[in-house]
């Protein structure tokens, strides 16, 4: 009897893991209508997309995009899309050895809009070391107004880390303060930082590695294992902490409220779910779960205390572009939804919707209320997106 259930077992999983992107595209369809209980957004109309533009493709693929909105520069991670089918853990590709000689360094670009003036920020202190970027998040000096404090989810060989560097406005370059390194932090996707040596991540799989990561993965929504970790740095030691648990894929996250509070944006509850934190014990203690009806990525704050979420409004279509990443005919449809602060961030509003014209596969949006701007960036497309809404 053990030796048949041991077939058994062995044999199921075989089935999923051969089958885990068929499985998860059922799951994905099926889950976020369970959750939400409203219709994906599919088929839903073009959305302020008449006066938008893609520049700047030699930056490569930009997952992420933050924006200062102090001086109006933008600051971006980003990568040759083609790499990331190699080694991008972020995206289950662990093939380290197939990166020729300098691949392991991706680009941090700073953008000036007003005077579409970029700048390649040289990485100082961080010689030879792995750089292959995902999530960002940007700290102002509360005494200095000239010094930024950057956070990067930096998926090292062998572990992912958080990577923080200083930059001072001006300069041509990101100084290399520290790496945190934690056996918590094992699927890291997105960082937001409540202090100059504190920060939040959420490890958006249950395990770093396949044949577990693809069959925890394929249980889409009821595959709870995720979680969102607190760490902070006390001189040369550090100190993480599970804060948060039970979900499927925690994305992109963000501190607002003046880092009383935490958003979290779940790709396969397709749900925004915010907490109140406590600054004493950094616990976080859940307020709402809003439901979006689309699989969601990053989440930003802009500074009317806003939320703009980037969502991936059509399962089949990101499917269909994760097998098959370098086809660029396959322009999945790209989406932003923003909750608004005056409502208390109960009612899903549309403010970017576009067919894949621009910018396919938008992971990161945000929108700069100075210029009434929406910018963009993709995993997988190059360029950036400047919508003029």
């Amino acid at each position: 009897m053990l030796r048949f259930l041991i077939v058994l077992v062995a044999a199921f999983s075989w089935y999923i893991y051969n089958n885990h992107e068929v499985l998860v595209h059922k799951w994905m369809g099926f889950a976020l209508d369970l959750e939400t209980q409203i219709l994906q957004r599919v088929e839903a109309p073009v959305t302020n997309a008449d006066k938008c533009k893609v520049v700047h493709k030699e930056f490569g693929a930009c997952e992420d995009l933050i924006v200062d909105e102090s001086t109006g520069l933008i600051y971006l991670p980003c990568a040759d899309p083609a790499l990331r089918q190699v080694f991008f853990p972020g995206g289950g590709h662990f093939n380290y050895s197939g990166l020729e000689e300098g691949q392991n360094r991706n680009k941090v670009y700073l953008y000036d809009p007003s005077k579409d003036k970029v700048v390649d920020l040289e990485l100082r202190g961080y010689d030879g070391e792995d750089f292959i970027n995902h999530g960002l998040d940007v700290l102002f000096d509360e005494e200095d107004n000239t010094k930024r404090t950057l956070f990067f989810v930096n998926h090292k060989n062998g572990q992912s880390v958080i990577s923080v560097f200083s930059h001072s406005l001006g300069d041509d370059h990101i100084d290399h303060l520290y790496d945190v390194r934690d056996p918590l932090i094992s699927t890291p996707n997105a960082v937001t930082a409540v202090g100059p040596n504190a920060f939040y991540t959420t490890n958006d799989h249950a395990f770093r590695l396949p044949p577990m990561r693809d069959l925890v993965g394929a249980l889409g929504s009821y595959g709870r294992l995720s979680t969102v970790i607190y760490c902070e740095k006390f001189g040369e030691s550090t100190r993480c902490e599970k804060k948060a648990s039970r979900f499927p894929y925690p994305n992109g996250i963000v501190s607002f409220d003046n880092h009383n509070k935490v958003a979290v944006a779940d790709t396969m509850l397709g749900a925004v779910t915010i907490y109140r934190r406590d600054p004493a014990s950094n616990d976080l203690t859940e307020i709402k779960r809003v439901p979006l009806g689309s699989m969601l990525d990053n989440i930003r704050v802009n500074s009317d205390g806003d939320l703009i979420a980037t969502t991936l409004p059509n399962p089949r279509q990101i499917i269909a572009r994760l097998s098959d990443m370098g086809n660029k005919e396959k322009r999945p449809d790209s989406q932003s939804i923003r909750l608004s602060k005056s409502d208390d961030y109960s009612t899903p509003e549309v403010v970017y919707r576009d067919n894949g014209n621009y910018l396919s596969f938008m992971t990161g949006s945000l929108i700069d209320p100075s210029s009434n701007k929406l910018y963009g960036g993709s995993v997988a497309d190059e360029g950036l997106l400047i919508c003029q809404l």
